[in-house]
C-alpha cells in the first residue's frame, strides 16, 4: 500500500512544475537581445512571441480545468511538466527560425493552460484549508522568483554558450518537477468527501460571479503587466540613472514576493473570502500609478514600491478565494478567472505602448490607475452576486472557522 505524499511534496512539486510551464515566457523576454539578433526579428515580433503564449492560454485554460478536475491535479501536473520538458528540448535543439520559436511559445501556452489550473487544484485537494493561503502565496511568489533568478544567473552562461542553454536550463527545472511531484494521491474536497465536479453548480459560485470574477483579474493583470513591463523604461525616462532603476527594479520584485508571502499566511487566519483584502490592495496600487503618471524621478522612487507591493500583491489572495468559494470544482472555476489572466497579459503590454507611443508614460501609468480601480469594482460586484446567492440558497454559507492543519 503506498504511503499518502506529504503536503510539502505535493506544494514543491506544484511550485517548480508551475516555474518550469511558465519559464518559456519569462525566457523569450530575458533573451530578446540574444534571440533577436540569432533569428533576426523586431521588437513587435517579440510581442507576437508573448501574444501567441497567453492567447494560446487564454483560449485553452477552461477546458484545461475542467479536464484537470477528471484526470487528476497531480497527474495533469506531471503531464505538463513533461510537455514542457520537451517542448524547451526542443526550441533549445531545433529552433533555427522565428517561425519555429513562434510554434515552440504556441505549444508553451497550450501547457501553461494545463499547469495553472491544475497546481489550483493540487493545492485545494492536498493542501490543508489552514495552510492554502500561504501555499497559494508561494506558488505566486514562485514566478517572480524565478524571473529574478533567471535574470542575474543567465547572462553569464547565455554570453559563454548562446541563448539555447537557457531554455537548456528550462528543461532541468521540468526534469526536477518530474521527480518532485507525485505520480498520484487521493483527491479531497473541501468538506473530506470525494465529489464529482458535475455537483459545482449546487455547491460552487454561480458562473456570472466567475465571469465578472475572470473580468476584473483580467483588469487588474492587464495593469500589473504593465507596470512589470515598463517601469524601468518609465523610471529611466523621468531621470533615474540606470544604476538607480535597476535596485528600484529589483526592490519592488522582492517587495511583491514578500507581500504576497504575507497575505497568504494571513488569509490562512481568516475563513472568509479575501477579496475586500484585495480591493483595498488594488485601490492603493491605483494612487501608486497616479504617483508613477508624475514625470520625476523622486516620484518613480516613492511610487514603485507601493506598486510592487498593492497592484502585484494581490493574486494569491484572488486564487485563495475563488478556491474557498468553489470548493467543490476549483479546477474549473480557476479554468475561467485565469482566461481573465491571461487575457489582461496580452492587451496590458499592448495598451501601454500603444499609450507611451502616442502620448506618453504620464497617459499609461493614468490608465493604469483607472484599469485598478476597475478591476477593484467588478471583484466587488462579483462579491456581491456571491453573497446573494448565500442569501437564496443557491451557494451554502462560509464557514466560521477553518479546520486545524493535518498533519504532513
Amino acid at each position: 500500500m503506498s504511503r499518502t505524499p506529504s503536503q510539502a511534496r505535493v506544494l514543491g512539486g506544484t511550485v517548480v512544475a508551475v516555474v518550469s510551464s511558465v519559464l518559456p515566457a519569462f525566457l523569450v523576454g530575458a533573451l530578446s537581445v540574444e534571440l533577436r539578433d540569432s533569428l533576426g526579428y523586431d521588437e513587435s515580433a517579440a510581442g507576437l512571441l508573448l501574444a501567441s503564449f497567453f492567447g494560446a492560454g487564454a483560449l485553452s485554460s477552461v477546458f484545461m480545468g475542467r479536464i484537470s478536475e477528471r484526470v487528476g491535479s497531480l497527474l495533469f501536473l506531471r503531464w505538463a511538466a513533461l510537455l514542457t520538458l520537451l517542448v524547451q528540448l526542443g526550441i533549445a535543439l531545433l529552433v533555427q527560425s522565428y517561425t519555429a520559436l513562434l510554434v515552440g511559445l504556441l505549444v508553451a501556452g497550450l501547457v501553461n493552460a494545463i499547469a495553472q489550473p491544475a497546481a489550483n487544484v493540487a493545492v485545494a485537494r492536498h493542501v490543508a484549508v489552514s495552510r492554502q493561503g500561504l501555499a497559494l502565496a508561494i506558488k505566486q511568489s514562485a514566478m517572480p522568483a524565478a524571473s529574478l533568478i533567471a535574470g542575474a544567473s543567465l547572462s553569464a552562461l547565455v554570453t559563454a554558450y548562446g541563448w539555447q542553454v537557457g531554455f537548456g536550463v528550462g528543461v532541468v527545472v521540468a526534469a526536477t518537477a518530474l521527480v518532485v511531484l507525485p505520480a498520484r494521491a487521493p483527491e479531497i474536497t473541501f468538506n473530506g468527501r470525494g465529489r464529482p465536479a458535475e455537483e459545482a453548480d449546487e455547491r460552487d459560485a454561480p458562473l456570472r460571479a466567475l465571469v465578472m470574477l475572470s473580468v476584473a483579474v483580467g483588469l487588474g493583470a492587464a495593469a500589473g503587466v504593465g507596470l512589470v513591463g515598463f517601469l524601468a523604461e518609465s523610471a529611466a525616462g523621468a531621470g533615474l540613472a540606470p544604476e538607480v532603476v535597476g535596485p528600484l527594479y529589483a526592490c519592488g520584485s522582492a517587495l511583491t514576493i514578500v507581500v504576497r508571502l504575507v497575505a497568504g499566511r494571513s488569509a490562512d487566519r481568516r475563513p472568509r473570502s479575501s477579496i475586500g483584502v484585495v480591493v483595498t490592495m488594488l485601490g492603493l496600487g491605483a494612487a501608486s500609478f497616479l504617483v508613477l503618471a508624475i514625470p520625476a524621478g523622486w516620484a518613480q522612487i516613492a511610487g514603485a514600491p507601493l506598486a510592487f507591493g498593492a497592484a502585484w500583491g494581490w493574486p494569491g489572495l484572488f486564487n485563495l478565494s475563488v478556491i474557498r468559494t468553489n470548493p467543490v470544482a476549483p479546477g474549473r472555476a480557476t479554468g475561467v478567472t485565469q482566461t481573465g489572466t491571461y487575457v489582461g497579459a496580452i492587451v496590458g503590454p499592448l495598451l501601454f505602448g500603444m499609450l507611451i507611443d502616442v502620448w506618453s508614460y504620464s497617459a499609461a501609468w493614468i490608465a493604469a490607475a483607472a484599469l485598478a480601480w476597475g478591476s477593484a469594482l467588478a471583484m466587488l460586484y462579483s462579491r456581491a452576486i456571491i453573497r446573494r446567492a448565500r442569501a437564496t440558497g443557491e451557494m451554502p454559507s462560509a464557514p466560521a472557522h477553518l479546520p486545524r492543519p493535518a498533519a504532513g
